[in-house]
C-alpha cells in the first residue's frame, strides 16, 4: 500500500527529525510550509547547525547570536547564489592561505580582498555568457593579486638566463582583463576569461567559458601565441592546465602545500623536486628540480612543436663530511634522450661559467634549460671534479631526471583529438640562479 501524507504526520517527532536529516535546506523549507507541526519540527536547531557547517563551514554562528536557523539565513542573504560551491571553494582557499602564511607570508599579504557583486557584473557585461558560480565565488574571496616584483606571483616564478616570469592572480575587472576579453572575442571569436598574468612575458592562463574548436567549456589553458600577446594571430594550440576551475584551484592548493616545490626567500618558484632525483658521490649530493616553461614553448604547424624546460641543480656537502672530501668542479657531461630514444651528448667546462668549490657545509645551485620536440625526455650525466687535497679526479653522478610538458590541445586540425606532447633538446648552456 502506498504511503500518504497522513502516514508521515503520524510518525513521532524523533523519527521525523531523523528523516529531516536526509533533506537539504531547500527541501526542509518547503516541508515546513505544509503544516504547523512540520513547521515547528523544521526549526530544530541541530538541523540548521549541520546545514551551516556543511554549506558555510560555520562552527561559531557568525551571522546570528540567536539561532542556527537565523545564522543560516544570514549566510544565505550574502552568499546564497554560491550555496552549492562555497564550502568547496572556501576550503581550497583556506588551504592556500594557511600554506602561504607559513611558507610565503608576503605573497599572502599581496592577495587582494573580496570582489563585490558589481565588479563581477562589470566583467559579465563583457561576456556573452555568465561566469560559473565557483569562479564568481572564488573572486568573492580574493579578487586578484597586487603585482609586486619583490614578492612574486601566487602561481610561481621562473628565472632562466635573461628570461624572467612570475605568474600572478589577475585582478578582476581591471582594464587589462577587460581589454583581453574584448580582444579574444573580437579578433579570435574566443570566450576566454584570463585568470593569471605574467607582467614580464604577457603569458596568461585562461578559462574557456564556451565550447570552442578543440576546447570545451570549463577547460583552463595557457594561451600560446606564435609570437607575442593575446592579440596575435589565431594560435595553433594550447597547453592544457585543468579541465575545470575547481580542478585548477585544487592543483594550486596541492602545489603550494607540497614541500617538494621550491620556496626561496619567501618567494614561490615553479621548480618541482622529485625525491628520487638525488644522487650522492663521495659526500657530494646532487639534487635536481624541474619545471615546464609554457611561455617559451609553442605549438607549430604540421604536428610540430617546441617545448622548453628549466631545471635547477644543487650541489651540496653535509657540514659533518670530512674536509678531505672537498673538491672543485671542472667539467660537465650530459646525455639528453628524447621520446624517440635519440640521445645527444653535451660536454663543456664548468657550469654557468663557473667552477664551484664544494666543501663541508657548502651549497651551489644553478638553473639551465633544455628543449624538446617529442612528448617527453630524460637527462642524466656527471660532473668531473678534482679533490683539493689529493688532486684525484672523479665523476660526481647526476641522477636521471624526466621532463614532460602539459598536454597540448591542437586547433589547427579540428578532426584531431587532444594530443599529449612534451620535449627534447640541448642542455649545453647554463644560467645562474
Amino acid at each position: 500500500m502506498e504511503g500518504t501524507a497522513g502516514d508521515l504526520i503520524s510518525l513521532p517527532d524523533e523519527l521525523l527529525i531523523k528523516i529531516f536529516n536526509f533533506l537539504n535546506y531547500d527541501d526542509l523549507c518547503r516541508l515546513s510550509s505544509c503544516c504547523h507541526r512540520l513547521h515547528t519540527l523544521s526549526q530544530h536547531e541541530p538541523l540548521w547547525k549541520e546545514f551551516c557547517q556543511k554549506a558555510w563551514l560555520d562552527e561559531d554562528m557568525k551571522h546570528s547570536q540567536t539561532s542556527w536557523r537565523d545564522n543560516f539565513r544570514g549566510w544565505f542573504n550574502e552568499w546564497g547564489r554560491y550555496v552549492t560551491c562555497y564550502a568547496t571553494v572556501r576550503t581550497l582557499w583556506n588551504r592556500i592561505e594557511a600554506t602561504l602564511k607559513e611558507r610565503c607570508p608576503n605573497v599572502l599579504l599581496s592577495l587582494e580582498g573580496p570582489a563585490i557583486e558589481q565588479e563581477l557584473s562589470v566583467v559579465e557585461a563583457q561576456l556573452p555568457c555568465c561566469l560559473p558560480p565557483e569562479v564568481r565565488c572564488s573572486y568573492r574571496i580574493h579578487k586578484g593579486q597586487v603585482l609586486n616584483e619583490a614578492v612574486g606571483g601566487l602561481f610561481g616564478s621562473v628565472v632562466v638566463y635573461q628570461h624572467h616570469s612570475s605568474e600572478y592572480l589577475m585582478t578582476l575587472a581591471t582594464q587589462q582583463m577587460l581589454s583581453m576579453i574584448e580582444t579574444m572575442i573580437e579578433e579570435h571569436n574566443s570566450v576566454i576569461l584570463p585568470l593569471t598574468v605574467c607582467p614580464f612575458s604577457g603569458m596568461t592562463q585562461g578559462l574557456c567559458l564556451q565550447n570552442m574548436p578543440g576546447l570545451q567549456a570549463g577547460q583552463i589553458i595557457y594561451h600560446v601565441p606564435s609570437t607575442q600577446g593575446w592579440s596575435d594571430t589565431e594560435p595553433l594550440g594550447y597547453f592544457l592546465t585543468a579541465n575545470s576551475f575547481l580542478e585548477w584551484l585544487t592543483a594550486l592548493a596541492d602545489q603550494l602545500v607540497n614541500p617538494d616545490y621550491t620556496v626561496l626567500g619567501g618567494r614561490f618558484y615553479k621548480f618541482y623536486h622529485n625525491p628520487s632525483y638525488v644522487a650522492t658521490t663521495n659526500d657530494v649530493r646532487v639534487s635536481v628540480s624541474t619545471t615546464f616553461v609554457p611561455e617559451l614553448s609553442r605549438v607549430e604547424p604540421e604536428e610540430k612543436l617546441l617545448t622548453l624546460f628549466a631545471y635547477r641543480i644543487t650541489l651540496s656537502m653535509d657540514e659533518n663530511a670530512p674536509t678531505s672530501q672537498s673538491c672543485k668542479l671542472s667539467h660537465r657531461h650530459w646525455e639528453v634522450t628524447d621520446a624517440r630514444g635519440k640521445t645527444e651528448v653535451v660536454d663543456g667546462e664548468g657550469v654557468v661559467g663557473q667552477c664551484p668549490v664544494i666543501k663541508p657545509g657548502s651549497k651551489f645551485s644553478w638553473i639551465s634549460c633544455t628543449s624538446f620536440d617529442t612528448p617527453y625526455g630524460d637527462m642524466k650525466g656527471w660532473f668531473k671534479v678534482h679533490n683539493l687535497q689529493s688532486g684525484d679526479q672523479y665523476n660526481i653522478i647526476c641522477p636521471c631526471f624526466h621532463m614532460e610538458s602539459l598536454p597540448v590541445i591542437r586547433v589547427d586540425h579540428l578532426d584531431d583529438a587532444e594530443d599529449e606532447i612534451g620535449s627534447q633538446g640541448d642542455a649545453g648552456s647554463d644560467s645562474i640562479t
